[in-house]
This record gives structure tokens, sequence and C-alpha cells, in this order.
């Protein structure tokens, strides 16, 4: 190689990176594999250049550079990870240009179908002695509403004009909650009412207040969610027990175990060993005094964001897109609607349509389109677009960060 050749390199457009400072990331979202560069100030300047959309992601770079050891590195390893390529400058009387991954926002006219995917309605909300340690579960995970205050009941009818704007959506998924979500007035004829339509719909109800005809609720395309905090009671477990051999269809009902220690999550291993429970999903509960149980169990490793293997749509919609929260709404007993109940409400259902408040969310809205990128310590770190969204968790906790990478 003569230091005087010129050479043309490219990055291919199925792969994504970042560079911060002198660090850089690169992503190949065909084979999953990922390239780590520290420290390397001439890395960082070329794969800069690379990125940069006026340069379609090829520039030309001179045979002194190849012979420079981080350089010739670096061009090894993309080639040999198939992420890009080096040819003479000879090869083209022009400089090639290869496509730029960039996410194209929808510019047709607005549609329910394209925005609202999931819809939480909390029935009631009430005093649960039994619950009241759990009252800022609410805002981590799908939870009832649990206050210090008289019960609030949802008034049926705006549940009945939502559902009327809604009916042609067949992909929603409505989930219910509620304080005592079987002693609502109404309760009956909602579930005649969410029976005409085929929505997916799940019914979450603690362990505790369980009663063997509920099951009888459970339609078709319905799920039953039981909520198992700790401690539970003997008679707790003999209930457990009891759900599994009525219960015909494993698949009827789900189990989320809400656990704030080792030790309960020990217990919950053990459980789902005896009785043979399927469907399990662990919910860590931050009740502000163990941040060292979260550390252990709820904070990512490298190794955990990495292996997760985004794909090409995944790490496009995160530079828009919170994909946790989008095309998501909740709404409260009073009829509040809001599209994360971490953040301010977006209006009430008595005096706005589902539409209208849809479009002020898309419009004003934070929920949906908060981004790593754009929160701290985040927009400094390299894995910004292969770390999954932004979660509840780091709302209420108001920790972007929940995680073992150290940023400079």
């Amino acid at each position: 190689m003569k230091s005087k050749e010129a050479f043309y390199l490219s990055l291919e457009p199925y792969v994504h990176g970042v560079v911060k400072e002198n660090k850089v990331l690169l992503y190949n979202t065909l084979n999953k594999k990922h390239l780590i560069f520290i420290n390397t100030r001439e890395v960082a300047g070329l794969v800069n250049r690379l990125l940069q959309p006026s340069n379609g992601r090829v520039i030309e770079i001179t045979g002194k550079q190849l012979l420079q050891s981080p350089v010739k590195k670096f061009v090894q390893q993309i080639r040999r990870n198939f992420m890009g390529e080096l040819f003479p400058t000879s090869w083209s009387e022009v400089k090639p240009i290869n496509f730029l991954p960039i996410p194209i926002i929808n510019e047709s006219p607005f549609t329910l179908e394209d925005n609202l995917y999931e819809i939480t309605i909390h029935l009631n909300d009430g005093v649960e002695p039994s619950l009241l340690p759990f009252r800022n579960a609410f805002y981590q995970f799908l939870f009832p509403i649990i206050t210090s205050e008289n019960t609030q009941s949802l008034d049926i009818r705006l549940v009945r004009h939502l559902i009327d704007e809604v009916k042609y959506l067949p992909l929603l998924t409505i989930n219910l909650l509620g304080s005592r979500i079987f002693d609502h007035p109404d309760v009956e004829r909602l579930m005649n009412l969410l029976q005409v339509k085929q929505f997916r719909k799940k019914i979450y109800i603690p362990l505790y207040q369980f009663e063997p005809g509920f099951l009888s609720m459970i339609r078709k395309n319905t799920r039953m969610v039981l909520l198992i905090a700790f401690p539970i009671t003997h008679a707790e477990i003999r209930k457990l027990a009891g759900i599994i051999k009525e219960i015909s269809h494993k698949d009827w009902v789900e189990f989320n175990f809400i656990v704030q220690n080792s030790g309960e999550v020990e217990q919950s291993e053990q459980l789902i060993e005896d009785l043979e429970l399927h469907n399990v999903y662990f919910k860590p509960f931050f009740n502000g005094s163990n941040i060292s149980f979260f550390e252990t169990t709820v904070f990512m490793t490298e190794s955990d964001i990495v292996a997760s293997k985004p794909n090409q749509k995944q790490i496009l919609s995160r530079y828009i897109l919170n994909e946790n929260d989008f095309g998501k709404i909740t709404l409260l007993p009073d009829g509040t609607v809001y599209s994360n109940v971490n953040e301010e409400a977006l209006g009430s259902l008595r005096e706005l349509s589902i539409i209208d408040l849809i479009k002020k969310e898309q419009n004003n809205g934070r929920a949906w389109k908060r981004i790593r990128m754009d929160e701290e310590p985040c927009k400094r770190c390299i894995y910004h677009f292969l770390c999954p969204p932004v979660s509840n968790y780091e709302l209420h906790l108001k920790k972007f960060n929940l995680c073992h990478i150290e940023i400079n």
C-alpha cells in the first residue's frame, strides 16, 4: 500500500453508530454484532464523518491514514464483521453513497388505529389496608390506585362513550383495574359492554380479593391477572392452589409477583415450582429504601444491554418514540386521562374526546416522545439506542440510568 493512494471507506446502511468523545459503538442490525472502540481519537473522527448525512456514509481516506495502527485495526474489524468496506477511489469516477438509516414519520391523515393500542381503565380507587404499603406501585407498573380517602368509581357512561370511539380497533388491549374492581356498581354491565367487541382484555385483581365466582367473568379474549404481594398467608396459598385446579386453560390466568427483596423472590420461585405456575411475571416494587435490591435485579449491565439485540425497526423507532408508552393511555376513576401516570394529565374524558386527547399527546405531550437521547446522563452514553426505552421505574425514581454503565 502506498501512502499517497486514496480510498473510499463506507459504512453499511444496516449499521448504527454512536460517537461520544473518543468512544465509538457500531452495531450491525442484521447479525446483531457490535464493536466498541475506546480512546481512539482517529477512529472517532472517521466514524463521525461516516455518520454525517452529507457524506452519504462514504468518506475518502488516504493510504497514510490506513498505515496508522488504530485506523488499520478499525477497518479490518468493520470488514470482518460486514459493517463496512474499503476500495480504491480509482474504482469509481465519483464518490458513491449509501442509503441512510433514518426514521420516517408518517404524515398521512390521523387515525386512531395508528395511534392507540392499549387502554388502562381504573374502575375505582380507595382504601385497602392490605395494599397501603404499595400505594406507589401504581406509578411503577399496572396496579390499583390505593388512597387514604373514600372510594371513587368511574362513571359507566364515560366508558360507554370511550368504547364507542374505539370499537373499530380490533388489536386494542384493554386493562381493567380497581381497588375493589368487582364492587363497582356497573361492573357486570361493563363486562357485557366489552364482550360485544373483540378487544383483548386483562382484569387485574389482588390475590386476597379473588373469589371462585370471578372465573365466570373470564370469557373470550380475556385473561385474569392475579397480583401476589408479600407477606402471603397460608389461606392465600391454598386459594392459589385451588385456582390452579379450577382453570381449564392455563393461559386464562397470569401471575404477577410483587417483590421487594431477594427473600420474596425466593419465596415466589418456590411457589411457582410447588404449584407449577405458568404465565408468571416478577414486578419489582421500589419502596423508597430498597435501591440495593434494584441494583442487583433491575439495573442492567453492558452484557444485558447488548444481549437484547434490537432489530433495525426497533432502533429507528427509538430515535423518535418511546416504545413503552406509545399508543397507550390510562383512564382514572374521575375521568382524567394520562399518556403516562408519571406525567401531567392530558385532560378529562368528560370534556374532550379520546381523539382530541391523543392528538394533544401526539402534538405536545412528553411520554410518547421521551427518548434516551434527550435524557441525562443517557445522552452521553454510547449504548443509548441499544438500551430499552425509558421506563416508569426511571420516571418514578427520577433516575434515568438504572444500569451499571459508567458515563464520564
